[in-house]
């Protein structure tokens, strides 16, 4: 009778198979834990570079507002850009040396200065109507216009009776938005005006930088830009023949000539005494470094800081008074606010 055949050769398969699968579940672990790894190591590094733009930034704002605060000359090696808004020069002088006393990486500053009291305030009860008619020298339609400032009224009025063209409750929910309007209350930011059932965002982005919400009582014509000039103009003018006639440059000497709209709004040519300065740190590109492989290193970091060049002579805004800084030292300015761009 035969020997029954040994299964040595079985299980010897099994434990071979049994190996291979542990083979590969380790080298898959291995895999996983080098690709997060990699991951947590170039998240660290965005972390870092957005830390030393965030230094750089807020370096570039602090001197610029010491010069500017100093009367001397600003960044003078910036470079204007092709549509004449920013001036732009490296981060070099900002960098922060490593270890070894190198600068560590580049990068551009771009940096901006507004004139505040040249803006206009789109709720302004100093000057009725001066918004719709701003609207209309920006190339908006009268009809258009006149409903965008009705429904701003209607916007901040809490009687919610609707102003001719305007728009309530009932309108935004028949549009389908879900929001509805604020009521009883002023504007919280001049970003709030892009909720309004009329205004668009290409509108809105053409004129969210000539607006503000501070109310000025020394208006600065030359900070000015052209539609509210000739907005302003035409509420003073008969007809407002001369703001349609006239240069640009006749128009803020004849404003500045006359010296007040009303009783309360004065105008002065040059005054420029509240300002706002906008810095904008970038970092050179570095290639597929990110975790997606597609040059995600490279980063944005901006600020803004407004300030009363002459808080002693100035007191238009309701936003901080005296000329004491952060660090409670006696400066010759005042720091009204300030935020992210």
């Amino acid at each position: 009778m035969a020997k029954p055949r040994p299964i040595e050769h079985a299980e010897r398969g099994a434990a071979l198979l049994v190996a291979l699968l542990a083979a590969a579940i380790l080298s898959l672990l291995a895999g996983s834990m080098i690709t997060l790894g990699r991951q947590q190591v170039e998240r660290n590094a965005l972390l870092e570079q957005r830390l030393l733009l965030e230094l750089r930034a807020d370096g570039a704002l602090a001197e610029a507002t010491y010069r500017l605060g100093t009367g001397q000359p600003l960044f003078p090696t910036a470079q204007a850009t092709e549509d004449g808004e920013w001036w732009t020069l490296p981060l070099a002088h900002w960098a922060i040396p490593d270890e070894r006393g190198v600068p560590q990486g580049g990068g551009t500053l771009r940096f901006r200065i507004v004139a505040l009291s040249g803006k206009l305030n789109p709720l302004n009860p100093l000057v009725p109507g001066e918004f719709r008619r701003y609207l209309e020298a920006r190339g908006v339609e009268p009809k258009r216009a006149a409903a965008i400032a009705a429904e701003l009224a209607d916007w901040t009025e809490g009687d919610r009776l609707r102003h001719l063209n305007g728009a309530v409750d009932a309108d935004y929910r028949a549009a389908g938005l879900p929001y509805r309007p604020r009521g009883d209350r002023l504007l919280q930011d001049v970003a709030e005006l892009r909720l309004l059932r009329s205004m668009d965002e290409p509108l809105y982005r053409r004129i969210a930088p000539e607006l503000t919400l501070d109310r000025f009582h020394v208006v600065d014509v030359d900070g000015m830009p052209e539609a509210r000039l000739r907005a302003l103009a035409g509420e003073v003018a008969s007809g407002g023949s001369l703001a349609a006639r006239d240069s640009t440059e006749a128009v803020r000497a004849w404003l500045a000539a006359l010296r007040h709209v009303n009783s309360e709004v004065i105008l002065s040519r040059g005054g420029g005494d509240l300002v706002r300065i906008e810095v904008e740190a970038s970092a050179e590109p570095s290639g597929p470094s990110g975790p997606s492989g597609t040059g995600e290193r490279h980063g944005r970091v901006g600020r803004w800081l407004e300030l009363n060049l002459k808080p002693e002579t100035n007191r238009a805004s309701a936003h901080g008074h005296g000329a004491l800084a952060d660090d409670g030292r006696e400066r010759p300015w005042t720091v009204l606010r300030r935020g992210v761009l």
